[in-house]
């Protein structure tokens, strides 16, 4: 099981690491069952939510927080005194689907409308070919 380090940056727990540890952690998350969801913060988030009680909430009752933003994971891997990168969301679902094949992880896409689905399973599929995707919405 990956250790998961924070800090906190504005009041905002967030995930110090790489790119790869995050997406064991997500995947160990998946295989455990432990549940939950995950947030993506840039630095417009993570402000926002100072002024924004409902923001703030579901920042803090996330599982997790990753810093998809360069200066949130920059002050976070500061005041962690740790290294940390930036986890873009895009790069994130990525690395969880690569890392998953191993294990068998199921995944499903949520998204704006079916076409857009659609290439994105498509994409997915052809870097990915036995990736478990099971649905669709």
């Amino acid at each position: 099981m990956p250790s998961e380090v924070t800090a906190a940056v504005l009041g905002v727990t967030c995930y110090v690491g790489s790119l790869e540890q995050a997406a064991e952690a997500v995947v160990d998350r998946a295989l455990t069952g432990g549940g939950g969801y995950a947030c993506l913060a840039n630095v417009h988030v993570v402000t926002t939510a100072q002024n924004q009680p409902a923001l703030k909430q579901a920042l803090h009752q996330a599982w997790m927080v990753f810093p998809d933003g360069a200066p949130v994971a920059w002050l976070a891997g500061r005041t962690a005194k740790s290294s940390s990168e930036r986890i873009a969301g895009s790069e994130l679902m990525e690395s969880v689907i690569a890392e998953g094949q191993k294990s068998g992880l199921r995944h499903f896409l949520f998204g704006s409308t079916p076409e857009v689905l659609e290439k994105l399973e498509e994409r997915l599929l052809s870097l990915y070919p036995g990736a478990r995707i099971v649905g669709l919405l």
